[in-house]
């Protein structure tokens, strides 16, 4: 049987992680510059900014990775992710149980995690050897932080 996640997964070529602590624009054009790579996962984490204004942000994020065909991931605000129609959201044990976000999202929409539920996520971003044939890994040394 083909995962189709693990298959969208591996069609994308690299993922950003943004973290949120400078100005939206900044952080926009940051994003814009990595989506003219197309098949790009972006992944952003809430990290010192207003949950409004992460909202906003992810908003215009959204609007941005569908125009290229990337993947738009949420860390640890399901909320946010929700409300965005994001492509999924990436859990850590500061957020909400696998169970529960797997509950509130829907079987169709992506679950990457560190470590903390590598045994269930669609993908995790680990330099460590997962032991789940099922799960798509990122090496985080072919992962970016900006």
């Amino acid at each position: 049987m083909i995962n189709i996640k693990n298959e969208i997964l591996k069609s994308k070529h690299y993922c950003y992680i943004f973290d949120t602590d400078c100005n939206s624009n900044v952080i926009l054009d940051k994003i814009s510059s990595k989506l003219v790579q197309k098949n790009v996962i972006i992944q952003l984490n809430p990290i010192s900014i207003p949950a409004i204004d992460f909202l906003l942000l992810c908003r215009k994020t959204r609007q941005l990775t569908s125009t290229f065909d990337s993947l738009l991931i949420i860390q640890d605000r399901l909320d946010i992710a929700h409300i965005t129609d994001s492509d999924g959201v990436f859990l850590t044990d500061k957020t909400i149980d696998y169970k529960n976000a797997a509950a509130l999202l829907g079987k169709d929409k992506i679950i990457g995690s560190d470590l903390t539920y590598a045994d269930k996520a669609d993908y995790v971003i680990s330099n460590k050897v997962v032991k789940n044939k099922l799960t798509y890994i990122i090496n985080s040394s072919k992962s970016e932080y900006i």
